[in-house]
């Protein structure tokens, strides 16, 4: 390892001295050198000090400097949350340096400490989740922000034990970013630097370990379209003075299984919910649907301690129809249990992140709950959040790292990976070209999957205009006088039907004619791959490409013709595979009519930058293929 350059120091000691040597520190920092720049960060220190129990403080001193509006709006505020079970938070210091190094302290009036609500604008406030908020004031372009934050943990969540992690890139350039963690020298760290390294020093003085993880100079990440989430592939620092994974999950059980005591008004509504059920299958799932659909969502984009563990308890959810997602899971489990289902668990996990090492426990990279019925034939996992989902677990939930809790403690795995066809696109297209060249056809779609998830969620998030107007100006970037004639949908709330999609479009002057000839381009009509074109646009990548989802789709099409015509030519047949696509695309011809099918999937959700060049390579030759036409000829 590298061993630390103490510039972190340096300049936290100009920054905090009495001589105030702005000056010194900020010229250097000039908005040419940083290309494509809206602000710098100049230095971003955490400092932490953790008692023998996990009780403890932790600093953070941040200076930024921003160049115009985007980063005066991305550091106008900052914002800080806590669990009042756990931490205090006590803003030591705020302030604003003007361009000409003036500078102005933030008022009080300007930082709140607030319970955090429900959901906007609600009278309802999660259980001990409190944000305080920094607005700074009069901050100008060239000018930069300051602030000095201590946490206090007088209540560790997890006893006499540490971990963490952070990112040491950002989407603005860092000048440096330094992490000094002191702790009792018995308890023993690992840590582990991920896509990329950090310089590392070790002091151990007085009994304690001083572990300090320090980056320099670190450009700018310049953000790819549909790239995996930043914390896999960043360099992230992982930290844990836990053993293992099993101490985690049994260390949540224990936290969370007091919470899980039903009271008389929970276990009447199960008796209620189960009192007509034939089968187990149908109990899960009446209890699940309830949960789901009757406990209003509240959503945090909190992780780890900073987002809380520890459930509310059922009772509390159940009264007032709402909850975070470990609130919603544990009301789950608390009903399932009441209803004989007993082998039900909170489960830990996060979907953004792809993976979790098994040998470096971190539990604050956990941002979501859900829940686990373990069974003979093997883990029955779901998500009580998903409210537009048919399935137990979204298709984005798949392959992403879990922890089941349970009181003989679980190690961490991973959901399942279904296949492709699990997120399905059918689209079947009937088409009728009539003697002057105009074009009626009617495209139905049946989803399945996150094809359907994501259905649900468009027709119930949007008004009957907005989708109406969402596809047609879709249809209008080919062919600019298409007319949506009308379409319709099945009940978006009703899970027991997968959605359909029906389309009634005209398409005036379809055809080009040339001399005998009727000239059709037929590929262009309904796309035949699931992702965006857009994708493709990038001549190469520095991240691997991440679409979420394996899918699948099918279309097929049937376009009639006049008696007056016949087929002259048709394209031939288009097809590639390797291991991260398949595609396969043909045409038929027979009197009076022309059949299509395009088979489009996506093998897997991530792709290598490597990967990335062939598909869009194949995309490319797709695109080469559809400006093909048929052409048609007058007897």
């Amino acid at each position: 390892m590298k061993k630390l350059i103490p510039i972190a120091i340096a300049i936290t000691l100009l920054c905090c001295s009495a001589g105030v040597k702005y000056p010194t520190i900020l010229n250097e920092v000039v908005e040419g050198t940083y290309a494509g720049a809206n602000s710098v960060i100049v230095f971003d220190s955490t400092n932490i000090f953790l008692n023998r129990d996990g009780t403890g403080t932790t600093i953070t001193h941040k200076l930024v400097k921003v160049f115009n509006a985007i980063g005066r709006k991305e550091f106008s505020e900052a914002s800080f949350a806590y669990i009042s079970l756990y931490d205090t938070v006590i803003i030591l210091d705020a302030k604003v340096i003007k361009p000409d190094k003036k500078i102005i302290r933030v008022p009080k009036t300007a930082i709140t400490d607030m319970p955090m609500p429900a959901w906007e604008g609600s009278k309802f406030y999660i259980p001990n989740l409190k944000i305080v908020k920094i607005t700074f004031p009069e901050l100008a372009d060239g000018g930069a922000i300051e602030y000095k934050v201590k946490t206090i943990t007088h209540n560790a969540p997890f006893d006499s034990t540490f971990d963490y992690w952070d990112l040491f890139e950002a989407t603005e350039p860092i000048k440096v970013k330094v992490l000094n963690l002191s702790l009792p020298r018995d308890m023993r760290l690992k840590w582990v630097s991920e896509n990329g390294g950090l310089m590392y020093n070790q002091k151990i003085a007085d009994n304690r370990t001083l572990d300090t993880w320090e980056a320099n100079d670190v450009a700018k990440v310049f953000m790819e379209p549909s790239m995996p989430p930043l914390e896999n592939v960043l360099t992230k620092l992982l930290i844990t003075c836990t053993d293992s994974w099993q101490d985690y999950s049994r260390w949540y059980h224990k936290l969370s299984e007091p919470k899980l005591i039903p009271d008389t008004a929970v276990v009447n509504k199960v008796n209620e919910l189960t009192a007509n059920v034939q089968t187990k299958d149908d109990t899960i799932r009446s209890l699940y649907e309830f949960v789901n659909q009757e406990i209003r969502y509240v959503e945090t984009k909190l992780v780890g301690k900073s987002g809380g563990y520890e459930p509310a308890r059922v009772g509390f959810t159940f009264k007032n129809r709402y909850g975070v997602c470990r609130d919603k899971a544990a009301l789950l489990v608390a009903m399932l249990r009441t209803a004989g289902i007993k082998n039900s668990y909170m489960v830990l996990t996060n979907p953004m992140i792809l993976r979790m090492k098994e040998d470096m426990p971190v539990a604050s990279q956990f941002n979501h709950a859900i829940v686990a019925i373990t069974t003979d034939t093997g883990i029955v996992y779901l998500d009580p959040t998903a409210e537009h989902s048919v399935d137990y677990l979204v298709s984005f939930e798949d392959a992403k790292p879990v922890l089941v809790c349970t009181e003989e403690g679980k190690n961490i795995d991973m959901t399942p990976s279904r296949p492709p066809e699990v997120n399905l696109t059918d689209a079947n297209v009937a088409a009728r070209l009539d003697e002057k060249g105009n074009l009626n056809e009617t495209i139905t779609i049946k989803a399945s999957g996150m094809i359907d998830y994501q259905l649900r969620y468009l027709c119930q998030m949007m008004t009957r205009e907005q989708i109406e107007q969402l596809f047609l100006s879709s249809f209008k970037q080919t062919y600019p006088n298409a007319k949506l004639d009308s379409f319709k949908t099945t009940d978006p709330k009703d899970f027991k039907t997968p959605m359909r999609l029906a389309l009634f479009i005209t398409i005036p002057d379809y055809v080009l004619k040339i001399g005998k000839e009727w000239h059709l381009s037929p590929g262009k009509g309904v796309s035949s791959f699931g992702a965006a074109k857009g994708v493709w646009n990038l001549s190469e990548r520095r991240y691997p490409l991440y679409l979420w989802v394996k899918t699948a789709s099918i279309a097929k099409s049937v376009i009639k013709f006049p008696d007056k015509l016949r087929i002259k030519s048709l394209p031939g047949e288009f097809y590639y595979e390797d291991d991260a696509i398949k595609t396969n695309i043909t045409y038929k011809g027979t009197k009076g009519e022309i059949t299509g099918e395009s088979i489009f999937i996506f093998k897997t959700p991530e792709q290598s930058p490597d990967q990335y060049q062939s598909t869009k390579n194949c995309m490319e030759k797709i695109e080469e293929y559809q400006n093909q036409e048929i052409i048609l000829e007058e007897k």
